[in-house]
């Protein structure tokens, strides 16, 4: 499932897995397999030998043969070159999209031969058809799946054969098992141990830890905070935190179970450490946090949008293959089952924006009319008299710091809380203006003018008292200037 194309690889893998377990109630005898070292231990003899077995035409296996054998590396210290031309004499060279594909030819045999001499496990599907399977393979991550313990047993000792007979070795303490008959090729996980397959952490009996989204709002909380500590400008910050930080939660969306609230929970976390360090005001708009910068914005993502549209992506991917695939069907099923806001996500959306997927229509197009209505949510109307290209200019090309551009957008907020669709002031009836807010209103002339005036006044008292005004000619020989 890694090198298929149009499949979103290690998630589906990871919710392929979830599904399996959660059918049989998280009771199946699992051994998660760690490989030494795995593409650099590959023998190019087997490797020829697989590739030969395909029989694919000759002037692609010559390609590729003739390929493995020009592979050399240079080994440099800063400019000096140590090792020049050394030859790859071991292993898959690492660094482009073949080699994974010829370590998984490699693998391949294994995952035959598993499935050949040693029962699945079964889950059935919404209309009786059945996807079953005793092992998940994703490149070099194996995990062995057994409803009985001699079967495990069976099943590992077959696949450590098979390893040590290509040159792989099997790493016993970063592998794992539940079966104490596999204790002499993987460890051995007892009571609260857990193990961390394609990135999701899972307890013995492969059931998803419920320690991941603290793990989640940890790791991102600490990327935003490593980045709020840089020199960075506001809109290389924002850029940094959208690319390093808020990516964090990208995989683990539709896998492990999160719901609406903890995801605004996560950009409520956000905004604060933004807050505490300045780059963002307690009486800005929060709206234009998320807009882009060409709107008026400052451009930072909105985990709950990017959960939302992620979630109708992989729902609607899944749908799509219903009919085909028994692998995704076995998903959707278990989403289904468990009551998963995945399950829930078309009739959520339809509540919350009004989106209504058409069938024949395509799941970008699809995408892109949510991602317009998420948009929308964050204001009421443009108004066409405002020139947006040059009113964000200073938002989209200045080098401001975080702090420049939160105090700037303050000010703006500040401004715009006076504004609203009515003609008249809320406070006094009369009409509404600039000049009218500035000094023209009989109800503010005893709390913000006064306080204006105040203001003022101290700050005149504190320049001159900055001077002997008794010693000092400047203020004496002052001249008022005639009109």
């Amino acid at each position: 499932m890694g090198t298929m194309r149009k499949v979103q690889g290690a998630k589906e893998h990871a919710l392929a897995n979830i599904a399996i377990n959660a059918a049989h109630n998280c009771r199946l005898y699992s051994t998660w397999i760690d490989i030494t070292k795995a593409f650099d231990s590959v023998d190019h003899v087997v490797l020829e030998h697989v590739i030969r077995r395909l029989k694919l035409p000759n002037w692609m296996t010559n390609f590729i043969l003739d390929t493995i054998k020009r592979w050399t590396i240079d080994i440099r210290w800063h400019k000096e070159c140590i090792i020049e031309g050394k030859k790859i004499e071991r292993g898959i060279l690492q660094g482009d999209s073949l080699s994974p594909l010829l370590f998984v030819l490699c693998m391949d045999p294994l995952s035959r031969r598993l499935r050949q001499l040693y029962p699945s496990v079964q889950i059935r599907t919404s209309d009786s058809r059945e996807f079953g399977t005793n092992h998940l393979l994703y490149i070099d991550d194996l995990k062995l799946l057994a409803k009985d313990e001699d079967v495990m047993q069976k099943m590992t000792k077959e696949t450590e054969e098979y390893l040590t007979h290509i040159g792989l070795i099997i790493n016993r303490d970063k592998s794992a098992t539940n079966s104490s008959r596999c204790a002499d090729t993987a460890r051995l996980l007892e009571g609260p141990e857990t193990y961390k397959y394609l990135g999701i952490t899972e307890t013995r009996y492969s059931s998803v830890s419920r320690g991941m989204y603290s793990r989640i709002h940890e790791e991102i909380k600490k990327r935003v905070n490593m980045l709020l500590d840089t020199d960075l400008s506001a809109k290389n910050l924002f850029r940094a935190v959208n690319q390093y930080a808020l990516t964090v939660p990208n995989y683990y969306i539709g896998v492990v179970p999160m719901e609406p609230y903890q995801f605004a929970r996560l950009d409520r976390m956000v905004r604060t450490q933004l807050y505490e360090k300045g780059a963002h005001k307690h009486c800005a708009n929060i709206s234009r946090l998320y807009l882009p910068r060409k709107e008026l914005g400052r451009g930072l993502h909105n985990l709950e949008f990017r959960a939302e549209m992620m979630l109708l992506n992989l729902w609607l991917t899944l749908s799509a293959d219903e009919n085909k695939s028994t692998r995704r069907a076995a998903i959707l099923q278990h989403h289904r089952q468990t009551y998963s806001h995945a399950s829930l996500i078309t009739t959520y959306l339809h509540d919350k924006y009004g989106l209504t997927i058409r069938d024949n229509e395509a799941i970008p197009k699809t995408i892109q009319h949510l991602r317009k209505l998420q948009n929308r949510s964050l204001y009421n109307e443009g108004i066409d008299s405002v020139d947006l290209e040059e009113s964000t200019l200073w938002l989209r090309k200045s080098m401001l710091t975080p702090q420049e551009e939160a105090k700037l957008i303050n000010l703006q907020d500040r401004n715009l809380q006076w504004m609203s669709s009515k003609k008249n002031h809320k406070k006094c009836g009369k009409y509404l203006d600039v000049e009218h807010l500035a000094s023209k209103c009989d109800r503010l002339l005893h709390t913000d003018y006064v306080r204006r005036h105040n203001e003022v006044a101290r700050r005149i008292h504190r320049t001159l008292a900055k001077h002997d005004t008794r010693t000092s000619s400047w203020l004496t020989n002052a001249r008022t200037a005639s009109p």
